[in-house]
């Protein structure tokens, strides 16, 4: 079996400091936000125990979890990967080291990607360990989001219902980036009420292209129950 794609975002809004990771196998993209600066790198994943390794010439990540894993369902039900909260520390060689938190996931990827529109994974965490990670693929010829295939998953000590109905909305600006977005997660539960956050573009953002992929990654102010947090909105294209 082929690997599966797997992605990772960290960062601290407040600070200044994001990231975002995109591993179609054991070769990927790092995409680094510092202050106003943003750099791509060519990293290869190591899988050590529970850890992952990014590396690059002059750059090391590692990602350890924080939380179990949780599983992800398609709305057909089907396994759609993993998500699962993280600790990230990045050791740029000659800088000082980085810590964040952030989330990191495995999804699998059966579909062809000539098939491919694009694929989007918007992901937020907050204070006290809870994360959300909504992951969508459109194929050609689909035009409007309500025909994605959405898979979502909120990463919550406390627990949280599996999600049976995400709704992503998001708003664009004219160069196609994204400047808004909110989420409605829905469970099974009939008295249940949904999941709601939403997030603005902090205007941090990069782009970069390689490993057969073109991605644009946004930097996003998030916000959920009174609670401020730091996210990622990431579109990637088969290039």
């Amino acid at each position: 079996m082929s690997d599966p794609l797997r992605t990772l975002t960290f960062g601290d809004v407040e600070q200044d400091v994001w990231g975002a990771a995109w591993l179609p196998g054991r070769d990927g993209l790092l995409l680094l936000g510092v202050g106003d600066d943003a750099s791509v790198f060519e990293v290869s994943l190591e899988v050590s125990g529970q850890e992952w390794r990014l590396k690059a010439p002059g750059l090391e990540l590692v990602a350890a979890p924080s939380s179990p894993p949780v599983e992800l369902s398609d709305e057909d039900g089907a396994p759609a990967g993993s998500e699962q909260a993280c600790a990230i520390v990045v050791m740029p060689g000659g800088g000082p080291e980085l810590q964040s938190a952030g989330r990191r996931g495995e999804h699998p990827l059966e579909r062809a990607t000539h098939k491919l529109e694009s694929l989007r994974e918007v992901s937020a965490w907050f204070e006290g360990g809870e994360a959300v990670a909504v992951f969508a693929v459109r194929a050609q010829k689909q035009r409007g989001q309500d025909q994605d295939a959405i898979s979502a998953v909120v990463l919550d000590p406390e627990g949280a219902p599996a999600i049976t109905d995400p709704r992503l909305s998001t708003t664009y600006a004219a160069s196609g980036r994204p400047t808004r977005t909110t989420l409605e997660l829905w469970s099974d539960d009939p008295e249940g009420f949904p999941r709601r956050f939403a997030g603005e573009s902090a205007e941090r953002s990069a782009q970069a292209d390689g490993a057969g992929w073109s991605l644009h990654a946004e930097l996003m102010r998030c916000h959920s129950r009174g609670r401020d947090g730091t996210g990622v909105y990431m579109i990637a294209r088969p290039a």
